[in-house]
């Protein structure tokens, strides 16, 4: 996360990136945690087509917790986390 400070104003931001035009991005537990704890100084910059045309995109945390998002866990993660297997046949 990187702090901002512009006179007495101060913004946290998250920086995402991607090749693609309009990338899927993830939210980490940690940024989100700090995203509801100061919706109304982080902000999200998300980097879009960066490797030929890069075009910044600057998102209000305040809008990003009132949209209809979701947070996933690949099965690379919960699958580890399980403490328990149960065969339904």
């Amino acid at each position: 996360m990187i702090e901002s400070r512009l006179g007495e104003e101060v913004k946290h931001i998250g920086v995402k990136s991607d090749k693609d035009v309009a990338p899927d991005i993830l939210v980490t537990p940690k940024e989100f945690i700090k995203l509801q704890e100061d919706k109304e100084r982080y902000f999200v910059y998300v980097v879009t087509d960066a490797l030929r045309t890069p075009v910044l995109h600057c998102i209000p945390g305040a809008q990003i917790l009132d949209s209809d998002f979701s947070i996933s866990l690949p099965a690379s993660l919960w699958r580890g986390l399980a403490e328990d297997e149960f065969h339904l046949s």
